[in-house]
């Protein structure tokens, strides 16, 4: 387990905040137009770098042109269709430089202009990540174009098209990389550096900390930062921090110098989201990445954990709090948040303090595999796209078609099928050319099952996709080829579950609270004497609800939540809120989560707080816990974790809260640190919301006066002389609810030692008429007399004696917060003697 110093405590204080700031807004388009756009083109030109532009369920007729650093993310493709009509050349195109990501769209209808760019989605230049997508019925499905274009397409399902994937000229001949490393004071570190660098092929400058604002870094490949540059936030001048962002090459940061110099260039792996350990080892994320296989192939345990320094120390980044976009590579085997290799846009940190002496053999093989990923063209050269998981089938030419093949691709792990020409076409030779071998290629029927392209039970395509986790599916087995497998299936919508479903307001089901608008107690809780006996709750009538409220509810197994928010908003007369209209709660949720040792049966326990918290720039997040066992590894020790009150969701204080009805609403997210968190489009059904009327008014319980049936007034305290047992006195009470939520109310007589004379009156809600408002307000200075409580048949009220009396008013409200029956009642005392026959 890493030791963490006191700075990086207060880090971690500070982190949530910072990592809040640092992904951009959501900017969602729906066709029918319940939001601010109802066009893709015009949210994504309103939009700024790092946004999302997130799109509701529909088809748009557009020509969709892409913006740098603007992630367009649909609501799965099974939902929605960007659709050309035949109108444009591309439907959607991109060109940048920093990247962008598109995912779960249907995309059709380019025109049939026969030229080889002409296509469903083109991308001209830049990194694009074309992800869980559907494309067909255009003349080319997606159009890679000459070697600036650098795409990831993965989990796409490509068919019906002329031709599939259609790709441009090869890149230039690699240029050679020079390195660039900056020290300060730790000059014995520098020169080991140069020498593992020098003795591997590179060239290498050594420049000092203070000569970085005016060096040209210009002719340098890639930048390589010392740890000794820095320790905490400030790193060198601010005149050389813009030196090097400005030189727009690749920075390698090593340990503490890298996250401070990370801090000042605004990234999310820094100094500020990181904490100090002690491990010299990482677990590895995915064992299939590049950084792993080339130009070395590190050889890796069961345990895929690997030794890299002898002794170290170094810094953490804590993965919940980074960019969207970062890339999680190698975290601490002990701790499954922090991650000391991280990768950020074109930038990596590697949080390792010590020095090449201290390096293991595979450390030192793994820091020059790093280097030359860093920059795509070092020979041997990177992969400059990827072809992955995608389904290729179908298409009435070519599956993959090469102006000039060159094996500068990634080709692994797709079913390229029946596509009428050739599957995989080299247009510069005119032949079919051959993927690396032993990449998981395969030719096979799909096998969907539906117009829809999901695939059958028995489709090959099933865990067919790549073996390494960071591609599994959603439910954690392989990845499935196509637009239906992967850690991002079907979009940001993700799949279509049963929902959200609450279940009950503290011990009340929601079945008894009355859901009908039309109703005149809708709101109310009604649970008569069976529904109570066979629920072992009281028998409520007409109910509000107040105090503190226990909200249940499930989540479907299916459906892919890891957060979620609850929200309430108040009806305004007949006008139910909708979502936009609710505001998320924020009051803190802290659960016991159950620790079983496996194989001794030790239960250890921990208070956990589950929210709220902000992931990226999200507020009010609550982490989901769900009733069954999971089994984690701590601290190399293995436990099955559960929760109690697994299925809580929220204790709601309504005390702060309007009287009023008011609607509670939910929505779902799903987390993923190496993607980022997106708002989960589930289900819907009848109790995924539920309308209540809250009430916190409390009653009011007065003696006003007691008086001799004459009509004197009896003083506080007094003697009263009665001439019989049976003399009638006047009792003047407010027992009242002022919302007329009233349940009921008693005066007793209380005389001696525990004695009760019986009551004076007593009365309670009944329900009213049928169809009648559910109010009952009580009395307010209304006179009782005595003797009609005497009277009575069977008497309500003894005969009086002769003795000290306490007279007793308790009133009751109606309001429960479904644990607690009488949540609000107040008591009145009134002291006197009576004398009887004196």
């Amino acid at each position: 387990m890493a030791t963490k110093s006191f700075v990086q405590i207060f880090v971690l204080s500070v982190s949530l905040i910072v990592g809040a700031q640092l992904q951009g807004a959501t900017l969602t388009v729906d066709a029918g137009g319940s939001t601010m756009y109802t066009s893709i083109q015009d949210a994504i030109n309103d939009a700024s770098a790092n946004d999302i532009v997130f799109v509701m369920p529909g088809t748009y007729h557009e020509h969709v042109i892409m913006k740098d650093m603007v992630n367009l993310i649909g609501s799965g493709p099974r939902k929605t269709t960007i659709d050309g009509q035949g109108m444009f050349d591309q439907v959607v195109e991109y060109s940048g430089l920093h990247g962008a990501i598109i995912s779960g769209f249907r995309i059709t209808g380019s025109s049939g202009t026969e030229f080889w760019t002409t296509s469903g989605l083109c991308c001209w230049e830049g990194p694009l990540i074309v992800r869980n997508n559907i494309i067909e019925g255009n003349y080319g499905g997606i159009c890679v174009h000459e070697a600036r274009a650098k795409p990831t397409i993965v989990n796409n399902t490509i068919v019906g098209n002329l031709n599939g994937i259609i790709l441009g000229w090869r890149a230039d001949p690699p240029p050679a990389v020079d390195v660039a490393y900056i020290y300060n004071t730790d000059i014995t570190s520098a020169n080991a550096y140069a020498s593992l660098l020098q003795d591997n092929h590179f060239s290498v400058d050594l420049i000092p900390l203070g000569q970085v604002a005016g060096t040209d870094f210009g002719t340098y490949s890639v930048i390589v930062v010392g740890s000794d540059t820095s320790f905490g936030y400030d790193w060198g001048t601010a005149a050389g921090v813009a030196a090097v962002k400005a030189s727009g090459k690749p920075v390698l940061g090593l340990g503490f110098g890298g996250s401070g110099l990370f801090q000042g260039m605004g990234l999310s792996i820094n100094w500020g989201h990181g904490w100090i350990g002690i491990e010299d080892s990482i677990y590895v994320v995915d064992p299939g990445h590049t950084l792993f296989n080339s130009p070395t192939k590190i050889a890796l345990p069961l345990s895929k954990i690997i030794q890299l320094y002898t002794a170290t120390q170094h810094i953490g980044e804590y993965a919940p709090v980074l960019s969207y976009n970062a890339v999680l590579l190698g975290r601490e085997p002990s701790d499954p948040d922090h991650y000391p290799l991280v990768q950020e846009g074109k930038h990596i940190l590697w949080g390792f303090t010590a020095s090449p002496a201290n390096m293991t053999a595979t450390g030192k093989s793994l820091f020059i595999n790093l280097v030359h990923y860093m920059h795509p063209l070092m020979p041997p050269p990177a992969k400059t796209h990827t072809i992955m998981n995608n389904i290729i089938a179908d298409n009435t030419q070519t599956g993959i078609f090469y102006y000039a093949y060159a094996a500068d691709g990634n080709i692994s792990y797709n079913d390229v099928w029946n596509n009428a020409y050739r599957d995989y076409h080299d247009n510069s030779t005119g032949t079919t050319f051959i993927p690396e071998p032993g990449t998981g290629e395969m030719s096979a029927n799909p096998s969907f099952a539906d117009p829809d392209y999901r695939l059958a039970e028995d489709s090959a395509c099933i865990d067919a996709g790549h073996p390494g986790p960071y591609y599994n599916d959603p439910d954690g087995t392989r990845n499935d080829m196509g637009a239906y497998g992967g850690p991002e299936a079907a979009g940001k919508g993700g799949w279509t579950g049963p929902g959200f479903l609450i279940t009950d307001i503290g011990d009340i089901p929601s079945a008894e609270i009355i859901q009908d608008s039309s109703h005149p107690c809708h709101g109310l809780v009604d649970v008569d004497s069976g529904e109570a006996a066979a629920n072992k709750i009281p028998v409520y009538k007409d109910c509000p609800f107040g105090g503190n409220l226990w909200i249940y509810g499930l989540f479907g197994n299916t459906d892919l939540v890891t957060h979620y928010q609850i929200l309430v908003g108040k009806w305004t007369g007949s006008s139910e809120p909708g979502i936009g209209e609710c505001v998320p709660l924020s009051d803190p949720l802290t659960k016991v989560k159950y620790f079983v040792e496996d194989g001794t049966g030790i239960v250890t326990y921990k208070y956990m707080s589950l929210g709220p918290v902000t992931i990226k720039n999200i507020d009010h997040l609550y982490e989901l816990t769900r009733a069954d066992y999971k089994k984690e590894t701590i601290a190399g020790k293995d436990y099955w974790t559960t929760w109690s009150q697994s299925d809580l969701r929220m204790r709601w204080n309504t005390t702060s809260w309007e009287n009023g009805k008011y609607i509670i609403r939910y929505r779902a997210y799903r987390y993923i640190p190496s993607f980022g968190i997106w708002e989960q489009l589930l289900g819907s059904n009848t109790l995924d919301h539920i309308t209540l009327i809250v009430d916190n008014t409390p009653v009011k319980a007065e003696i006003h006066s007691v008086k001799y049936d004459s009509g004197q007034a009896i003083p506080e305290c007094g003697m009263i002389d009665l001439e019989s047992d049976t003399e009638n006195l006047k009792f003047t009470i407010t027992a009242s609810h002022p919302s007329g939520y009233l349940k009921r109310y008693h005066l007793s007589a209380l005389y001696g030692k525990n004695k009760n004379l019986g009551e004076v009156v007593k009365n309670h809600y009944t329900g009213l008429n049928e169809g009648a408002p559910p109010y009952w307000h009580g009395e307010i200075e209304q006179t009782f007399n005595s003797k009609d409580a005497q009277t009575v048949v069977p008497p309500q009220l003894k005969p009086w004696e002769t003795c000290s009396y306490q007279f007793h008013l308790v009133v009751w409200a109606r309001t429960t917060d479904g644990r607690t029956q009488h949540l609000y009642w107040d008591t009145f005392n009134d002291h006197y003697y009576i004398n009887v026959n004196p």
